[in-house]
């Protein structure tokens, strides 16, 4: 599991980030994260220096901070974050299925994900470390 973790902290582009690599660290081995933390880590691609309090939720409104994150609450975060599109039957009923299966579809998320699957620190992280606008 370590050599994972190593992995993943080589592998992801920290000089986009402002997230400390002990931040990150602190993430990758976490059993469970918080949509908050998944909020955090895609906001702070776009706007480097961004902390918690400076996060506009308005774009994130019916997500709950709070809640655990699965694979289909990630996905509907990139969306809303422009780090993908929906597709039909994402952007008719805005189901996290539907996001989850378009980024599936794109690549983000692997065969092994399904949309209501708790997603851990390494794995939110390995996600987003593919990420590219």
């Amino acid at each position: 599991m370590k050599g994972y973790m190593i992995g993943l902290l080589i592998g992801i582009p920290l000089v986009m980030w402002t997230i400390t690599g002990e931040e990150i660290a602190t993430l990758i081995e976490q059993e469970t994260v918080t949509v908050e933390n998944a909020v955090y880590l895609v906001e702070s691609l776009e706007r480097p220096q961004i902390s918690r309090g400076d996060i506009k939720w308005g774009k994130y409104s019916p997500l709950k901070r709070d809640a655990r994150l699965t694979a289909g609450k990630l996905a509907k975060i990139l969306i809303q974050a422009g780090y993908g599109e929906g597709g039909w039957m994402y952007f008719l009923t805005g189901w996290e299925r539907y996001a989850f299966l378009s980024l599936r579809e794109a690549g983000l998320f692997d065969g092994s994900y399904v949309a209501d699957q708790l997603l851990s620190g390494a794995e939110m992280v390995g996600v987003c470390s593919k990420l590219q606008k």
